[in-house]
């Protein structure tokens, strides 16, 4: 949970992140729909025997990631009765500086995680570029965006 919503387990559509409405509407959707964010995530290490993560993939996305290449191997998401309470990078609003340097590790993930989904990337990205650029006033956050898009990491 963060700030009082469930964040994970979530689910995927396209290539954006979508919360439940709440535990109800996650226990009723198959968990082959299901993802999740490492945060509170319990991994049996043998997963790991013939596994390592994307290591272009910085800090976001490596988790959906982890999820959806366990998918494919028939790996799915058990829950366990725990819940865990944290502080969520997209529904804070930490200083100019702090911002932009999460915005720029997002949008560099994204690209390459989008790379070949150009129109994916700038749905996602500039969406939550848009976003920070009201919420803080300042194109800057636009200008990481092209820079992140043209490099097509």
């Amino acid at each position: 949970y963060s700030g009082g919503r469930l964040l994970s387990p979530c689910r995927k559509v396209g290539a954006r992140a979508r919360s439940f409405a709440d535990e109800a509407a996650l226990l009723a959707a198959p968990r082959e729909r299901w993802s999740a964010i490492n945060s509170g995530m319990a991994v049996s290490l043998r997963l790991f025997d013939n596994y390592r993560y994307d290591e272009r993939i910085f800090l976001d996305g490596v988790d959906h990631r982890f999820v959806e290449d366990m998918r494919q191997r028939g790996e799915l998401l058990t829950l366990i009765d725990y819940t865990c309470e944290q502080a969520f990078s997209g529904h804070e609003r930490p200083p100019l500086s702090g911002a932009l340097n999460r915005f720029s590790i997002f949008a560099r993930d994204e690209a390459y995680i989008l790379r070949g989904r150009k129109t994916d990337f700038w749905r996602v990205a500039g969406r939550r570029a848009l976003k920070l650029t009201v919420q803080y006033r300042t194109t800057a956050f636009l200008k990481i965006l092209i820079m992140a898009g043209n490099n097509g990491r």
